[in-house]
């Protein structure tokens, strides 16, 4: 009996991943080709169709519509992909290259890049995970340390508890960042106005592929903020891609 289970259950996976892999063979092999534009409807395809993407899939995606000249959507997806597995050199090396073709930088100009590829170094489902098993060792130790009083124990107990400590205070620091709402501008020149109409007056435009903070949203408008002029406004919806 558990051995039919074992199969059927085998069968289930098989079932379940093989249409999965396929397509992600068939869309590398038209990108291979260099039908980007076949391999890019099938990425989109699968993005749509799976809950939670992989960091791959976005990065295959980002690659595919960089290869057709749409940047802002390559740029969203590369964001997507580093933000699931910053430690990926290719996914970080993509992401800052297009970003500095823009005049933008990954890193920070004021902060060495091994202190940000340190702080980036997991991501912030890895962090929570890493919370929850630091939490679940220390109360197991705890109960043990109450039970027997072992001086050794007691010792790990704290190393435990000043780990809890680090890990939760680089959690606190990532997650404002990794949680932020970007956005890529889309179009050549966007229009950012002083309220969220076409009413308001143009403050400034900024110009297509550049990132900025999404601060708020009113109908067909969102209000952005952008770092490098240290100002915000509002910009039409449709001109950009949010990440």
């Amino acid at each position: 009996m558990n051995s039919i289970f074992k199969r059927f259950l085998l069968i289930i996976i098989v079932a379940f991943f093989t249409p999965y892999l396929f397509a992600q063979e068939e869309a590398q092999k038209f990108y291979d080709q260099g039908d980007y534009l076949q391999a890019a409807k099938i990425y989109n395809e699968q993005l749509k169709d799976t809950k939670k993407p992989s960091a791959s899939l976005y990065y295959n995606f980002a690659n595919s519509c960089y290869k057709l000249g749409l940047t802002p959507r390559a740029i969203a997806n590369y964001y997507r992909a580093w933000r699931l597995n910053p430690r990926d050199n290719d996914i970080r090396h993509n992401l800052a290259f297009v970003m500095a073709q823009n005049g933008q930088n990954l890193v920070p100009t004021d902060i060495p890049e091994i202190a940000f590829n340190l702080f980036f170094y997991l991501s912030l489902i890895e962090l929570e995970g890493l919370l929850w098993l630091l939490g679940w060792l220390f109360a197991i130790v705890l109960i043990f340390v109450l039970i027997t009083d072992n001086g050794k124990l007691k010792k790990l107990l704290i190393c435990l508890f000043v780990c809890i400590i680090l890990v939760a205070t680089w959690y606190l620091f990532r997650r404002p960042i990794d949680t932020k709402p970007l956005a890529v501008v889309k179009k050549i020149q966007a229009e950012v106005r002083s309220g969220p109409g076409e009413n308001f007056p143009v403050n400034l435009s900024i110009p297509r592929n550049h990132i900025v903070q999404v601060k708020d949203r009113k109908d067909n408008w969102t209000q952005i903020l952008i770092p490098s002029e240290k100002t915000q406004g509002w910009v039409l919806k449709e001109d950009l891609e949010e990440i």
